[in-house]
């Protein structure tokens, strides 16, 4: 299960879904349609098919925070 590819590949779909919706509103609702099942099919693979031994346990996200926070003041 390549977590890249399926993120980049969703940002994708979602993006035209978006651009195309306001010329034809029924993209959307096919777009929805996709949506909920690749929500399934993505959980079943990330709790069942993803390799556990990749997983950092949160380490980076403390590490990222603070960051993040400065760069909101900066912001």
């Amino acid at each position: 299960f390549d977590l890249g590819y399926h993120q980049s590949y969703s940002i994708v779909i979602f993006c035209m879904g978006l651009i195309f919706s306001g010329t034809m509103p029924l993209i959307s609702f096919f777009a929805m349609l996709f949506f909920a099942f690749k929500y399934y099919i993505d959980k079943y693979n990330l709790t069942f098919v993803y390799n556990k031994e990749f997983e950092g346990g949160g380490v980076i996200k403390k590490q990222v925070l603070p960051y993040m926070f400065f760069s909101i003041y900066l912001f």
